[in-house]
């Protein structure tokens, strides 16, 4: 009987390391679906023991993943992928949109950062000025949020309605948690009240430097990008798929490596071009294909092997794709996958429902898109979805009266 090996090489680092530091590790992002997806969408040859911040399964999701999910467009994906399959009898949280800095801060050494509502709230966040390392996450350094500064949070209504003022509450309590917060719209709501902090003195200038910004129809807010924008997101998934498809065998490729490389470059670090094919999220891409391929309410992922090689190809819900390539013809691997399920097939992820399509022949999804034919399982879902239009009549009735700020 074979004996299992007490070591174990970490498909992302590319190191041995002990059996006990084998981790759980979601290829695709949990944010954006990977909670619920096939199994080969995770992977437990990551290294990850707890209490060990610098091994890869918290690299990979603090400053690979978090490098796409908490930007402005992650931040955005998440809310489309989420709005249509809203309960309009039980309010919800929903993401909130992450807009950019104020330009002139509320004192020297913290900074105010600009998030939309799910209808429109213009939310803001004062908190302590982060590590030139965090500049483009939204929400700054995650680690200092949670630990030790969450930061004090302003939000003021757009729509007087009980329904979407619980939304706000409960998406502003979940995307800050341990935050204070409080509104700049007065509302006589017991409920409501009972969810928010209490007034100081602090508070009380904070609202002085915020409501007139509040009731400014134009803002000029600071947004600061990567120029590589999700290249090293691209590559973790070329590995990480690389590695569910052909197996063991991967890691013996030159290409594998190549793809580590550009996992493991920071952003800004290096001059020298990536030596991978593919496209990259905001370059220039085929209008067509996008608008064909892209499903508003979920996370869309295409696997192909062609003449050139084997691929990964993501859709975004607001028609942004990218792709990168998993391995060239010339290094090619036997896959079952492909077999199994053609050489190209699709994956569709609906985080709001925990629930996944797929895979399905890229043939058999293009004709449910085109409407030569229907997938069962996409048409059930598709019944399921609201227009915003829809979603405002049914809780029209939950409208309340309020002032107009605090």
């Amino acid at each position: 009987m074979p004996q299992e090996s007490n070591t174990f090489r970490c498909i992302y680092c590319g190191r041995e390391k002990p059996a006990v530091a084998r981790s759980y590790e979601h290829i695709w992002p949990d944010t954006f679906g990977g909670g619920a997806s096939p199994d080969w969408f995770k992977t437990n040859d990551c290294c990850g023991e707890p209490r060990k911040p610098k091994q890869c399964n918290h690299l990979m999701g603090q400053f690979v993943d978090a490098e796409v999910a908490r930007t402005p467009f992650g931040t955005k994906w998440r809310l489309s992928a989420e709005m249509p399959f809203l309960d309009t009898e039980r309010p919800q949280a929903l993401p909130l949109v992450f807009m950019g800095c104020q330009t002139e801060n509320p004192s020297a050494d913290e900074i105010c950062e600009n998030w939309l509502g799910s209808r429109g709230e213009a939310v803001y966040c004062i908190h302590r000025i982060d590590r030139d390392d965090f500049k483009t996450y939204a929400g700054g350094d995650p680690i200092r949020r949670k630990m030790n500064d969450p930061g004090r949070v302003y939000f003021g209504l757009t729509k007087l309605n009980a329904y979407w003022l619980l939304v706000a509450v409960l998406s502003v309590k979940k995307k800050f948690p341990g935050a204070e917060i409080r509104l700049l719209t007065a509302v006589d709501d017991p409920q409501i009240a009972q969810l928010l902090s209490p007034e100081t003195s602090q508070s009380i200038a904070e609202r002085h430097y915020l409501l007139p910004r509040w009731r400014k129809q134009t803002q000029h807010l600071n947004q600061t990008w990567n120029l590589d924008y999700g290249n090293r997101f691209l590559c973790k998934l070329a590995v990480g798929f690389g590695h569910a498809f052909f197996g063991p065998a991967f890691a013996e490729r030159p290409h594998e490596r190549t793809l580590r490389e550009g996992l493991w470059r920071r952003p800004g670090n290096s001059t020298e071009p990536l030596r991978i094919k593919g496209k990259a999220f905001f370059e220039p891409g085929d209008s067509g294909l996008s608008k064909l391929l892209t499903n508003a309410a979920a996370f869309t992922l295409v696997f192909s092997r062609t003449p050139e090689g084997a691929w990964v190809s993501t859709f975004m819900p607001d028609g942004i794709f990218a792709s990168c390539m998993i391995l060239p013809a010339s290094e090619m691997l036997p896959s079952d996958f492909f077999k199994t399920f053609t050489d190209c097939f699709t994956v569709l992820l609906y985080p709001a429902l925990n629930q996944f399509v797929g895979p399905l022949p890229l043939q058999a999804y293009i004709e449910h898109r085109t409407g030569a034919r229907t997938v069962q399982a996409l048409g059930e879902i598709e019944q399921r979805q609201k227009t915003i239009s829809q979603i405002e009549a049914e809780v029209a009735k939950f409208n309340i009266a309020g002032s107009e700020a605090a």
